[in-house]
């Protein structure tokens, strides 16, 4: 069996009070407590959920954890010594989490709102734990995440985030991490350890010699107002892929209000498509130690709200996109480089149809940002790849690229990659930047704006409603309009067949008759962002 703790609880009238029962009842009165590792096959059904993340939880040993599609999963939030729950797939274990377009699978957060005041109660990293010896389902501040999700600010005026830690996926595909003492050092090349889980140990490897290795399924799930930050650079995201495979199935996934980052590669070669990251309080898409997948339909919403005060940090969201080639400049004795100086494997992910929607509001300057980022892409650290047929709007007075000539390490760098011809933009739209870019003073960012089919500022372009702060009833249609039908097809850079040919720019179809592939299972849609 499973080495899980059950505690299965039954809400009776308030005149009865509470009865414990020792058998599984329906998702209407029951919950299922995990505070131990799963160590074999495992199904959570709807009867047992939702499903308390006590601590951090590993699927390993083999273990197959099937989750079934409406499941709700919630992590507890750090309090004190009390860390973040959190899911963890190790490299030995196994997950098949395939939810529905209309039946999604939800990971949300354990906190408590009592009061009932729309604030969780307790403070950042000592919010009140769910105790099912006091608690009842009423008393969860994500009460109803299904039909009525939280809103991106609380009551208060604060973000809804870093209220629990987040879902991890590591596998045995290779990455550029060499052999060394730093934080993701390990004493094999290609292996190293996840940021985010203390203390390490043989279940928070990641990274190996498979390229194909199938660590399972993620199909429509939605990820909401995780995160935990244990030190500096050392966070927990909404979903991490540690050197995931392309055996692997990761499609149809949103994380909304997250603490650090939405999504995070680390190495591996694992294929995604449809993801959304709304509302992120780091980066959106963040490319590490030597990712080689190929990425399609891709949409950031970044947040409008301004850093709030305690110990939120960067709130108001960083990069779009952060894409780094390798690690160097955070532990430069831990790459894998060749005679020529060059990491290994070499850092070459494609991403095809990505809408970017930055937060620079007309009534809101970078000033008032904990950043001013806004929405770029940063691209950096010998980091090779093409971008193609996308959107990138509202970035304000930021340039919407930032392309780093060089980062420290010896034989590679921006230019040699550009005129390589392993680093580049085709088929790109730039919308309401500012109107000195490409700038001047990068050859790199000039050459790749100007290249390949790319727009800058079209007169007749927009995105219906990107102007709005979408905590109300405002609402965004992702949809371009007035921008040319002209694309790049992924032909002559991509083999393979996972990206699909598709003659529009962005990440939604322009046709008003095809729904948003948003729509029904994200909180982004349920909320009525989204207009569809």
């Amino acid at each position: 069996m499973a080495a899980l703790r059950y505690h299965i609880m039954k809400k009776q009238s308030l005149l009865l009070g509470f009865t414990a029962l020792s058998m599984a009842v329906s998702s209407a009165f029951g919950l299922t407590v995990v505070s131990s590792d799963i160590t074999s096959d495992t199904t959570w059904t709807t009867t047992g959920a939702p499903y308390i993340l006590e601590e951090p939880i590993f699927v390993q040993d083999g273990a197959t954890l099937t989750i079934q599609p409406g499941v709700v999963v919630r992590g507890q939030p750090r309090n004190g010594t009390a860390v973040a729950g959190s899911l963890l797939v190790a490299r030995t274990g196994r997950i098949e989490a395939e939810g529905t377009s209309t039946n999604p699978i939800i990971f949300t957060t354990a906190a408590v709102d009592v009061n009932n005041d729309g604030n969780a109660d307790g403070s950042v990293n000592a919010y009140t734990r769910f105790d099912d010896s006091i608690h009842d389902e009423n008393d969860f501040l994500d009460e109803d995440p299904a039909n009525t999700p939280l809103a991106p600010l609380n009551t208060a005026g604060e973000p809804n985030l870093q209220l629990w830690g987040g879902v991890v996926v590591l596998g045995n595909a290779p990455t550029n991490l060499g052999i060394g003492t730093g934080p993701g050092g390990d004493a094999e090349a290609g292996i190293g350890n996840i940021e985010g889980i203390d203390p390490q140990t043989n279940e928070t490897k990641f990274g190996g010699f498979n390229p194909s290795d199938d660590s399972g399924i993620l199909r429509y799930i939605s990820i909401r107002h995780g995160g935990d930050v244990i030190e500096d650079a050392n966070e927990i995201n909404g979903l991490t892929l540690g050197g995931v495979g392309s055996g692997t199935t990761v499609d149809h996934i949103e994380v909304y209000c997250n603490w650090d980052d939405g999504f995070e590669f680390f190495g591996g070669t694992v294929n995604v498509d449809h993801l959304a990251a709304i509302f992120v309080g780091d980066d959106h898409f963040d490319f590490d130690e030597g990712y080689t997948g190929q990425a399609q339909f891709l949409f950031v919403v970044m947040p409008y709200f301004t850093a709030a005060s305690g110990d939120y940090g960067s709130s108001s969201g960083d990069e779009a996109g952060e894409w780094d080639g390798d690690d160097w400049d955070l532990r430069s004795n831990d790459v894998t480089l060749n005679a020529d100086g060059r990491p290994v494997p070499f850092s070459y992910p494609f991403v095809y149809n990505m809408t970017v929607v930055g937060s620079d509001l007309p009534s809101t300057s970078a000033a008032t940002h904990s950043n001013s980022d806004l929405g770029r892409i940063l691209m950096r650290n010998g980091f090779n790849g093409w971008v193609a047929n996308s959107i990138i709007v509202n970035t304000g007075s930021t340039n919407p690229l930032s392309v780093s000539n060089a980062d420290g390490a010896p034989g590679y760098n921006a230019t040699d990659n550009a005129a390589a011809g392993t680093l580049g933009l085709a088929g790109v739209t730039f919308g309401d930047v500012p109107s000195g870019f490409p700038a001047a003073s990068s050859a790199e960012e000039t050459a790749l704006a100007n290249g390949g089919g790319n727009l800058v500022n079209p007169a007749t372009f927009s995105l219906l409603g990107e102007d709005q702060n979408f905590n109300g009833s405002a609402t965004l249609n992702p949809r371009p309009t007035g921008i040319p039908t002209n694309y790049t097809n992924p032909a002559p850079f991509i083999g393979g067949g996972f990206i699909e040919t598709v003659e529009y720019r962005g990440a939604f179809d322009s046709n008003t008759s095809t729904p948003l592939w948003t729509t029904g299972w994200t909180a982004a849609n349920a909320r009525g962002f989204l207009a569809n």
